[in-house]
């Protein structure tokens, strides 16, 4: 292990204080100051005592308001470059208010996919490697994308198969597979069977979108996949595991609710969509970013929207495999 936070500080003040040899700046702190109290908190009742929680308001698809840490502490004059690290694992407990059951959506009538967290560089996203956490499209189930060269854009990770929906459709958590039913005909039995898929997106007219809208209220997430899928459990905590080596162009991920056993979702190595290279080489990861933000939802269409938040309660870094809270050994590792 190289890095662990479980936030048990005092209060936001004592969290918020940066020094020489300090590992994480709050976003406002990239202009020299100091956390603004309306934006994060350090609550009692965490996993681990205690959480951080970071708000954000409606509409918020042009600011976020993330936590940018580095793996070490950093020695004086260092700054937020960091130390790299590849080939490692990646833990964080997390739990969300309506982020998760919120039908956000984009400026192009397209569902969002709000992000949780990325690993990469200081300040840094949409870049070549990194490696994010997500609820792609507002399905409600748990997603990761990379970044990967020449073109630095990114690509869910999923593997295609052809369904009653599509001709190919993909896997979203492509690690699933129940093995039954064995005879895959109809959504549902695809759905059983292997988890949510990519045909399958919520589609909530703008005029229907009001301050106290659910997703739950029109089904999301799909019950069928649910059966067999790792879904965002609104307001429950949720353990997701990364295995990350960036050298090696290789993502694997696992998550599962606290408590339970983890679910091998998804393993770059897996993928039918020809080899993507991830462009770090051997430069590795310096850090991460707690990022609760919605790309491009800035009033979509005049949606009223909610103000929400994203709490975490435990972040964990480590050279060996890290078992899920309760003990559960990685499948696969």
């Amino acid at each position: 292990m190289f890095f662990k936070e479980n936030f048990n500080y005092a209060d936001l003040n004592a969290a918020s204080t940066v020094s020489p040899s300090s590992h994480f700046y709050a976003a406002s702190q990239l202009s020299g100051g100091r956390p603004d109290p309306s934006i994060y908190s350090i609550n009692a009742g965490g996993l681990s005592a205690k959480y951080l929680r970071i708000n954000y308001p409606a509409n918020s698809g042009t600011s976020g308001y993330s936590w940018h840490y580095t793996f070490d502490n950093n020695p004086a004059g260092y700054g937020w470059v960091g130390i790299a690290h590849d080939n490692f694992y990646f833990q964080v407990i997390v739990r969300g208010d309506r982020e998760f059951d919120f039908p956000f959506k984009t400026a192009g009538d397209e569902m969002a996919s709000p992000k949780v967290l990325v690993v990469d560089g200081h300040d840094r996203t949409s870049t070549s490697g990194e490696v994010v956490l997500t609820n792609d499209h507002m399905r409600g189930f748990v997603a990761s994308y990379i970044g990967f060269t020449p073109s630095h854009g990114s690509q869910l990770i999923q593997t295609g198969i052809n369904t009653p929906q599509g001709s190919p459709d993909y896997r979203n958590q492509p690690g699933i597979d129940a093995g039954s039913p064995s005879s895959t005909t109809s959504m549902d039995d695809f759905r059983k069977r292997y988890g949510p898929m990519n045909s399958d997106k919520p589609s909530i007219p703008f005029s229907s979108v009001t301050g106290a809208s659910s997703l739950a209220d029109s089904g999301w997430p799909n019950a069928a996949s649910a059966q067999s899928g790792v879904i965002w459990a609104r307001s429950e905590w949720v353990v997701i595991t990364f295995h990350i080596n960036g050298a090696g162009n290789r993502v694997r991920f696992w998550a599962s609710k606290y408590g339970q056993a983890p679910k091998l979702l998804g393993d770059t190595a897996t993928w039918s969509l020809g080899a993507l290279n991830m462009g770090r080489g051997s430069t590795g990861y310096p850090g991460f970013q707690l990022t609760p933000f919605i790309t491009g939802n800035t009033n979509a269409g005049g949606a009223s929207q909610p103000t929400t938040w994203l709490d975490y309660a435990e972040i964990i870094a480590s050279n060996n495999p890290i078992a899920h809270p309760g003990g559960y050994a990685l499948p696969g590792t």
